[in-house]
């Protein structure tokens, strides 16, 4: 039993760092419509994922057009908190 969840343990490590990579490559290359789908995924299916945060962080850091002073350069942090913070309410809500 214990080798069991063992494996079941160590194929949701490999799938999140699989979804992570899938999703940084994504945003390095500006799909932003794959890194949307593919940050609400990852927040669906695991719980404590801080990474998507940091993943909206780097896409504004890489495409920022307008001046850093502006709030609407960090729109990618703020859409992916939002969306850290909408997935894991509604995951609890489920999961209850």
């Amino acid at each position: 039993m214990v080798n069991r969840q063992k494996k079941m343990m160590n194929r949701k490590i490999f799938l999140r760092i699989l979804l992570d990579l899938i999703l940084l490559f994504a945003v390095i290359q500006n799909w932003w419509i794959i890194a949307v789908v593919l940050a609400c995924v990852n927040c669906w299916l695991f719980s404590c994922n801080f990474e998507i945060i940091v993943i909206g962080f780097f896409y504004d850091v890489l495409f920022r057009v307008i001046s850093a002073s502006s709030p609407v350069s960090y729109v990618g942090t703020i859409l992916s908190t939002g969306i850290f913070v909408a997935s894991n309410a509604i995951a609890k809500i489920i999961r209850r």
